[in-house]
């Protein structure tokens, strides 16, 4: 029996030495340790190129929006036999408009707008403003506000 518990404590003076002598880490666990981290750096740093890439597409968007509505306020203001409002072809053809498309400066889009007149019914005509601008990927963004103006308001 004393054996076993002389044995039990030279056991325990064993571990105790040689837990002391390993104080901190092994190089393969700090390069383990680096290695993680550095993936979690390069996946924030993606996150982070696409969500200002993203931001900047949808201001884009909000500009696009704001261009389309402000030209067709312009577009309501005039009178309703104003040469801008002229039906040029008879008929009502948003791939070919009636005018346009303008150049809108400094912003690299364009602008340009179909008339059709008396639809749905006479004295009415129906207004297609449209913006198109191509993405820095090569697509083409478009924006169209559609609206009715009758003959007699906001004149």
């Amino acid at each position: 029996m004393n054996a076993v518990i002389f044995n039990f404590i030279e056991a325990m003076k064993r571990i105790k030495r040689i837990h002391h002598r390993s104080k901190g880490f092994s190089l393969v666990e700090v390069m383990m340790a680096v290695f993680v981290l550095s993936i979690g750096i390069v996946a924030v740093t993606s996150m982070q190129v696409t969500s200002l890439r993203q931001g900047d597409n949808a201001r884009r968007s909000t500009l696009d929006a704001v261009n389309a509505g402000i030209c067709l306020e312009q577009i309501l203001a005039m009178p309703y036999n104003h040469a801008l409002l002229s039906d040029t072809d008879s008929a009502f053809r948003p791939s070919n408009p009636d005018h346009g498309p303008y150049s809108i400066e400094d912003y690299g889009g364009t602008i340009e707008w179909e008339i059709c007149d008396n639809f749905p019914s006479s004295n009415i005509k129906r207004i297609t403003v449209t913006i198109r601008r191509s993405t820095q990927k090569g697509f083409m963004h478009t924006v169209s506000y559609e609206y009715l103006k009758a003959k007699g308001y906001r004149q």
